[in-house]
Parts: C-alpha cells; sequence; structure tokens
C-alpha cells in the first residue's frame, strides 16, 4: 500500500443532497453523485484532513483530491495562461447601430439612431480579412449585438455574406450569433439567418405575459410577448438547424409571480435546442434606475436557486448556469485578449458599454483605416488582473479561483477599482449541481 499522502482539493466542493453527495471541482470540471454506502464513507474521511492513498477509491482521489504538497494554485493559473492566449482564434461582438424598436424599463443604452455607415462597413470588413490571414486563424465567433440588431439586416447581411466566402476554402472553425429582442425574427429573417450559418443568439423574455409586456414593451407602449414566443415556436419548427437560443429571464419580484406562464410555454411548444439563463434586473445606469423595484441582495442566490429548480423540474435546461461553475466559466468576454466589440462608427471596444464622455479607457482602437490597429496599454489593463499586478491576495487564494481568476468584471475593476467576487454563492453553485443532475439525468 503506497504510503503517499493526499487531502481534499481546495477546488472541491461537497453539497450534501437527499439521496448522498454531489461533488464537484472547480479546476476539472468533474462532477459525480455520490449514493453508495460505502463511497459515502470514504467522502466523510475525505472531509476530515490527511489520508493514505489507500484509505479512498482512486476514481475519488483523481477528481477531487491532491496529494499533499502539489501545488494546485500553479496548475489553475498555467490552464488559464494556455486557455486564453491562443492568437490563433478571435471573438468579435459587432454593434451595427444604436437604435432600438423597444422601450424597456431597465435600459441602460443611449439610443441615438446611429448605424454604421458604407465606409465603416467596408473597413470592417477588411479588418476581418487581414486579422484571418495575418493569424492563420482556425476559430472565428461574430456575435451581433446593439441596440437591436435586426434593425440593421442589410449591414449583417452584407458582412456575412463577405465572410462566409472568404473562409469558405478555409480550414476555420466559424460561427455566428445574435443577443436580439426577437421581436422581428419572422420567417423572412429566420431564413436569411439560417442560410447564414448562424448558431446561436440570446433573447430575453421577462416572465409571464403580464410582467414581460410591463418591462420590455415596444416604442408606442404595445405589447412584445405573444410576438417573440410566436417566433421562437417557429424557429423551433425548423428541425434541420442545428442552433441554441437562450432565452435570458431579467427577473424581480414581479417577474417571479407569473413565470410558471413562461416555463409552461417552453417546455411544451420548445426544444432541447432552447435553455434559460437568469440575471436580476439591476441598477445599470439606465434614466429610470430610480424607479425600479430590484431584488434585494440577501434574497438573490435563494431565488436563483428556487427559479433554477423550478425550470430543470419541468426539464427545461439551464446551460448558462451550467457553464458558470466550469473552469474559466466565469471570465468575462472583456478580459479574453482575443474578444473585441466592434462599434458602429470604428472604435474597438472591450465591454460593450457605451458612454463614450465617461468611459474613454474602454475605447482600446479603431478599425477605420481598414485594419485593427490597438492600444496595447489599454488592452492590457483589461486582460490582467490585479492579482498579477500584485495588488491583491484576496482573488489568488479564493476558492474560486479557478472559476473566474479576478475576472468577474474587468470594467468595474477598472472604472470603480472594484473586484466583483463570485464568492459567497455556495446556495446559487449547489442549485446549479442539483439542477445539471436532474436534467441530464432525465433525458
Amino acid at each position: 500500500m503506497s504510503n503517499q499522502k493526499y487531502i481534499i482539493s481546495k477546488y472541491t466542493i461537497i453539497t450534501e443532497i437527499e439521496y448522498g453527495f454531489l461533488i464537484y471541482n472547480m479546476l476539472n470540471g468533474l462532477l459525480t453523485h455520490i449514493y453508495d454506502k460505502e463511497l459515502m464513507k470514504q467522502v466523510k474521511i475525505m472531509q476530515e484532513g490527511e489520508f493514505l492513498e489507500g484509505a479512498l477509491d482512486k476514481r475519488l482521489i483523481r477528481a477531487f483530491c491532491k496529494k499533499v504538497n502539489a501545488d494546485e494554485k500553479a496548475v489553475a493559473i498555467s490552464n488559464n495562461i494556455k486557455s486564453l492566449w491562443n492568437s490563433r482564434r478571435i471573438g468579435f461582438i459587432i454593434i451595427p447601430n444604436y437604435k432600438c424598436n423597444f422601450k424597456c424599463i431597465y435600459c441602460y443604452e443611449e439610443h441615438n439612431n446611429k448605424e454604421m455607415s458604407s465606409d465603416i462597413v467596408f473597413n470592417l470588413i477588411n479588418a476581418i480579412k487581414k486579422y484571418i490571414d495575418m493569424h492563420d486563424l482556425k476559430q472565428l465567433r461574430i456575435e451581433w449585438f446593439g441596440g437591436e440588431p435586426l434593425l440593421s439586416i442589410n449591414i449583417i447581411n452584407n458582412v456575412s455574406n463577405e465572410i462566409n466566402e472568404y473562409i469558405n476554402d478555409k480550414a476555420i472553425n466559424a460561427e455566428f450569433g445574435m443577443t436580439t429582442n426577437g421581436y422581428l425574427l419572422n420567417d423572412e429573417y429566420v431564413d436569411t439567418l439560417y442560410k447564414k450559418s448562424f448558431k446561436f443568439f440570446q433573447i430575453t423574455v421577462d416572465g409571464g405575459e403580464r410582467s414581460h409586456n410591463m418591462a420590455r414593451p415596444l416604442k408606442n407602449g404595445d405589447p412584445t410577448w405573444h410576438v417573440i414566443l410566436s417566433n421562437l415556436e417557429r424557429m423551433s419548427k425548423r428541425k434541420n438547424w442545428d442552433f441554441k437560443v437562450t432565452i435570458r429571464i431579467n427577473y424581480n419580484y414581479d417577474t417571479l409571480e407569473n413565470i410558471d406562464q413562461l416555463f409552461d410555454f417552453i417546455s411544451k411548444k420548445l426544444d432541447n435546442r432552447f435553455n434559460v439563463y437568469f440575471r436580476p434586473v439591476g441598477k445599470w445606469g439606465g434614466k429610470n434606475d430610480n424607479n425600479l423595484d430590484i431584488v434585494q441582495e440577501e434574497h438573490l442566490n435563494i431565488i436563483n436557486d428556487l427559479l433554477i429548480k423550478q425550470a430543470s423540474g419541468k426539464i427545461i435546461s439551464v446551460d448558462r448556469h451550467y457553464d458558470d461553475y466550469n473552469p474559466m466559466g466565469m471570465i468575462c468576454y472583456a478580459a479574453d485578449p482575443y474578444n473585441y466589440t466592434l462599434d458602429y462608427n470604428g472604435d474597438i471596444r472591450k465591454c460593450t458599454d457605451k458612454i463614450e464622455d465617461k468611459n474613454d479607457f474602454n475605447i482600446i482602437g479603431t478599425y477605420k483605416r481598414g485594419e485593427f490597429e490597438i492600444n496595447n496599454t489599454k488592452l492590457s489593463d483589461f486582460i490582467i488582473p490585479n492579482w498579477m499586478r500584485g495588488k491583491d491576495t484576496k482573488c489568488i487564494e479564493c476558492k474560486f479561483l479557478p472559476v473566474c481568476f479576478g475576472q468577474l468584471c474587468p470594467f468595474s475593476r477598472i472604472k470603480f477599482n472594484k473586484v466583483r467576487c463570485v464568492g459567497n454563492t455556495d446556495i446559487t453553485l449547489a442549485a446549479v449541481l442539483r439542477a445539471r443532475l436532474l436534467y441530464y439525468n432525465s433525458r
């Protein structure tokens, strides 16, 4: 028998449920459900401190433990560096306009009706082509954002056609998608996006009919719920289309009262290409912030837990939440060195936040001359977290390090000198693990 001593990994989370334990490791993303009585005894041994190798099943040791002197922190940091620093992939969030057909009560954007000019579109296409050639690109991801991107469908068509044609004979894995309010996703637009190989969408539906229509009406005040849901149902009937739709639900206390109406629709009318994602309504800098009724911080984890359980109980996938606690699952897109937001006016940003006079630090370059010109000093502010700069030790010692690496929100870190933390989320993590188990066992 080996004399090698082991202890439980710092990044292993054990959640006791009705039938045994859920065990999850945030460094390697491994999850198991332990319900065998002998293995449950071994879990207890694992929790008590050091143990010899022969005391536990080898599978438990490999997945959830470490040698006493092993440096897990170094492994986590190494994995992070290897994952992020790969110049043969690129992601672009393209903002073709700041126009919108909605008047959402919590909106923080300034809708100025501006749109990409033909010159900017021309230079955008050339800049992407040049980047593809310079970096021998293997992965390309383009997401359209706004405003409401479908108000610029001609620009989306133009750029998508040019890029698809350009990469047609190249070994590039390309993904196209968009964040849209879904109101304009009629059959004509769906056909257009299908032909352009769009694969992913985020569409917001704030609960049942009453709460959604109060939160997300048209500019003229007309309701939008039925139109959006009809569009989603028609999308689901395209059985030959391989896509994913995340239905984002921004919730407050009012949303919870009739959310079953939405869950019933999803479970009865849609298929497993559709999943849900929950975010509390926040005071995000909009003109109506003072009038918003938002969920109190002490209630957030409990409500998130209940929503995840409720959706999973109807066999509705909560994929985005499953991913949250994966290794590097909560690193913001703006912290990725190979992800850029391309504004309608030729600016390159990291975060999609758009208040130019206040957020000049967020403008890190330009593509106005047909190539990507980056200010590397500004770029470094986003991609190098405080703990790498020797400014704090809290993140580097945190059990959630492999999940976010102190990069949950680089915008907040730079603008407010406040490092947002995923800590104190054990309730939500437990809910995510239970939901993941329930959903996959049901399939």
